[in-house]
């Protein structure tokens, strides 16, 4: 390709994100503009100053998609992501860089034709990611890279499938959910919303576990699951899926429909299983979720030590917590005197998502065949905690990844850098700007980058713009 055309190119690709992103901007500030001030004897802070007006205005195809929705069954859902890095101090060296996303979904209510078939849809979604690896600059493994979306460039077929819920049986609400089709289990297992908060692949996607199998949002491939939750408090879900090594590689597009048929490597399978409890405790009925889940990656692989083995597996635990939940406006506390009155609403206000949350994971794979056999992050998100902006989240989290002493054997019998751990803090603050519409600084601390002590810890600072539609 000419450099005119990788130029013409570019700048394609460039208009197709910041003209959507320029346009939403616009109708958001023009939403905006004029904020309704409400007045009530007990009044939001956020409404004195016109911010609530501002938040709750639609999306800009809005009643679009409600129309379509509310005359056909079907939902279509659109996201745009646009990031920008800059690393300022140490990695491989100084630079820019910028990536981006969008991503088109839809949602087919079969409940629409026929009340007997509530609970049954079709979904379906394509993607497009396109722009410079920060990671170029910063020098870190695949799994620490900056940047969440990197697997799977370029356009892309994701996922089809059915899913089928119960909408109740033996008189329970949602008892039983299957699902099967081309389907990821990423979107199913080791679900972890808080994480999404951050920016670095392994914190938002991988979770320690993409060093040893394809676990990320690229993956895709002919199977199904199935969920069963007698509780409210308690579920079990297990999953079988094709098994596809270099699913998520750029030049697939998510094509593999057949398997991918590497000589050597007949094609296999793909086996998981998780159970958890999502108490909610308290009077302020704190939300917490406790998990333990376990997957086997069937396709042949060798030992470092050169033993043929028969896939690879591993364990992961996960548990987040709602550690305060700020008091609901149902209720408000005056202080007279010293002394405490009461006084509510004529009815409950729902419970506030105000409040600090804890959350974290940690995965162990034997390291025999793994390359990464120890992986662990944690953090703390608040929400609301600036007054007038109760929608923003201010996140802190540390994640540590330790390498198999087997595999780092290999590299120091030869006398050569071998791996040994790697870890980083990110802090964001997502800025809630409208319901649709997000900003989203970040800072990246990434120690020991490439885990074999061969660059300088890194400093990466940028921001992210999120628009649904």
């Amino acid at each position: 390709m000419t450099p005119n055309l990788r130029l013409k190119k570019q700048r394609r690709i460039e208009a197709i994100f910041t003209r959507p992103i320029g346009i939403l901007l616009t109708t958001s500030v023009f939403y905006g503009a004029v904020p309704k001030i409400k007045a009530s004897p007990i009044t939001d802070k956020s409404e004195n100053l016109g911010w609530s007006s501002f938040y709750d205005q639609p999306p800009i195809l809005g009643p679009s998609v409600k129309f379509i929705k509310a005359h056909t069954g079907l939902t279509i859902k659109g996201l745009s992501k646009s990031f920008f890095y800059g690393n300022v101090a140490g990695g491989k060296n100084m630079g820019a860089a910028c990536d981006q996303e969008l991503k088109l979904s839809a949602i087919y209510d079969f409940g629409f034709l026929n009340n007997t078939l509530k609970g049954l849809t079709l979904n379906g979604d394509i993607r497009l990611r396109e722009g410079q690896n920060p990671n170029g600059f910063v020098g870190a493994t695949n799994l620490f890279q900056p940047s969440n979306i990197e697997s799977g460039k370029y356009f892309r077929a994701m996922r089809l499938y059915f899913t089928y819920t119960t909408p109740r049986l033996f008189g329970i609400k949602e008892f039983l959910t299957i699902s099967g089709g081309w389907e990821n289990p990423h979107d199913t297992f080791l679900q972890q919303p808080l994480s999404k908060l951050f920016t670095n692949n392994t914190l938002e996607s991988a979770k320690g576990l993409s060093a040893n199998i394809p676990w990320t949002t690229s993956y895709a491939g002919w199977g199904g699951y199935m969920k069963i939750k007698p509780t409210h408090w308690y579920y079990f879900q297990t999953g079988l899926y094709m098994a596809i090594p270099n699913a998520p590689a750029n030049h697939n597009h998510g094509l593999y429909f057949a398997g991918h048929h590497v000589p050597g490597q007949p094609d296999s399978l793909y086996a998981l299983v998780e159970t958890g409890f999502t108490p909610s405790i308290g009077p302020s009925q704190l939300a917490g979720k406790y998990a333990f889940g376990s997957y086997w990656f069937g396709i042949q692989n060798t030992s470092w030590g050169g033993t043929p083995q028969q896939g690879q597996y591993g364990f992961y635990w996960q548990a987040d917590q709602q550690l305060y939940r700020v008091p609901s406006d149902s209720t408000v506390i005056h202080e007279i005197l010293g002394t405490q009155s009461t006084v509510s609403t004529s009815s409950p206000a729902p419970l506030s998502e105000k409040g600090l949350y804890f959350f974290s994971m940690f995965t162990y794979a034997p390291p025999y065949n793994n390359t990464l056999s120890f992986y662990f992050q944690s953090g703390l998100v608040y929400e609301g905690l600036i007054p007038t902006r109760d929608h923003d989240k201010l996140g802190i989290v540390y994640g540590y990844g330790s390498y198999s002493d087997q595999y780092a054997n290999i590299n120091r019998s030869k006398h050569l850098p071998y791996a040994t751990n790697q870890s980083m803090v990110e802090i964001d603050y997502n800025m809630a700007l409208t319901k649709w519409l997000n900003f989203r600084p970040f800072y990246q601390l990434l120690i020991n980058p490439a885990a074999d002590n061969t660059q300088k810890n890194a400093n990466v600072l940028g921001f992210a713009i999120f628009a649904t539609f």
